[in-house]
């Protein structure tokens, strides 16, 4: 962003005629603060348990750059989680941390008991 920051576009199209959407009428755009976003959906806090890397820039999932931790998290992930988006794909990975014992049970225990996924 202009601002500083990184941001992400989200772009909807609007129909005149729904359900059947054969009336295009525009698109509509809102531009997200993504580190805001993260920190309110849980992701940097789950950061500072262990390594934790998202990829899938433009929505291009496992295909993708990444754009959030360091790609080599994706070579040492004991798990791994498709988040779907409207036009694509992100792949998060998540690894040990380098202090954390029983990291995957740690992990796995967060994951299943938050509900931060849902926000993607």
């Amino acid at each position: 962003m202009l601002q500083g920051g990184n941001a992400v576009i989200a772009r909807m199209p609007v129909f005149t005629d729904p359900p059947i959407n054969n009336q295009y009428w525009g698109t509509c755009s809102v531009v997200v603060d993504i580190d805001k976003l993260f920190e309110l959906a849980g992701v940097t806090a789950l950061a500072y348990q262990g390594k934790l890397a998202i990829r899938g820039k433009n929505g291009s999932g496992e295909q993708g750059d990444v754009f959030y931790g360091d790609e080599d998290i994706f070579a040492q992930a004991f798990a791994t989680e498709t988040i779907r988006l409207l036009s694509g794909s992100w792949v998060l990975a998540l690894a040990e941390g380098p202090n954390n014992r029983s990291a995957e049970n740690q992990w796995l225990s967060i994951i299943s008991t938050s509900d931060w996924l849902y926000y993607w």
